[in-house]
């Protein structure tokens, strides 16, 4: 229900339902798709840096289990950046001692 909604659908709808996730063939529809990937890299930087905030706020918790779920996370799929990195530092050397 927010502004990236009309883009979500747009790809269910387009690349899902009318493509069925192949490429297109014609250029009318080629051109479409590389508008759709346009957007689609600004719809994933938004998420990644609300998943940042998100995943900072679940590591700094006090409950343990969003601390290890935030961790097992990162493990899994790493998100490259300065200040969780720190943070899971910090975690780190709290548990040793």
């Amino acid at each position: 229900g927010d502004e990236w909604a009309p883009l979500l659908e747009e790809i269910a709808a387009i690349c899902r339902d009318e493509w069925q996730y192949l490429l297109p063939t014609t250029h009318h529809a080629r051109k479409h798709l590389r508008s759709i990937c346009e957007r689609t890299l600004h719809f994933e930087q938004h998420f990644l840096n609300l998943y940042r905030l998100f995943l900072l706020e679940q590591l700094r918790s006090t409950e343990q289990e969003s601390v290890r779920s935030a961790k097992w996370v990162q493990e899994q799929l790493p998100l490259a950046d300065a200040e969780i990195t720190a943070t899971l530092q910090t975690l780190d050397r709290r548990e040793d001692t």
